[in-house]
């Protein structure tokens, strides 16, 4: 429930501070509907989603140290992957990508706490 909260939280931040800063795609809107670039929703979704995934995994799954520290490098691997690749289409700016990464490291904290106080 923790995480389900956090994450409509996330959504609707996201939703909130693109109305706000009202900033432009770097090609201008090419669909109609989503045209403010600040912050990328992607990049905080992925960092949420796959943060929080890594969280829930070395909190309830006993994994070696080597496969943890593997897993970790494929969702950080994964999480760069998707925001470079919202830079180098042109939906957003890289400043985008680090108000993003802002935004979802602080629901993330927020839902990892969360998670391990119910949890206990």
């Amino acid at each position: 429930m923790a995480v389900l909260l956090t994450l409509i939280g996330s959504s609707l931040f996201i939703y909130l501070f693109k109305t706000m800063f009202s900033r432009e795609r770097p090609f201008g809107c090419l669909t109609g509907k989503d045209c403010f670039s600040f912050p990328s929703g992607h990049a905080t979704i992925a960092l949420y989603f796959y943060g929080m995934l890594f969280h829930l995994i070395n909190r309830f799954v006993r994994l070696k140290k080597i496969v943890g520290w593997l897993l970790g490098l494929f969702f950080a691997f994964l999480i760069l992957l998707i925001a470079f690749s919202r830079v180098y289409l042109g939906y957003h700016y890289p400043t985008d990508i680090v108000g993003g990464f802002f935004l979802g490291g602080i629901f993330l904290l927020v839902a990892a706490i969360l998670v391990d106080f119910l949890y206990q």
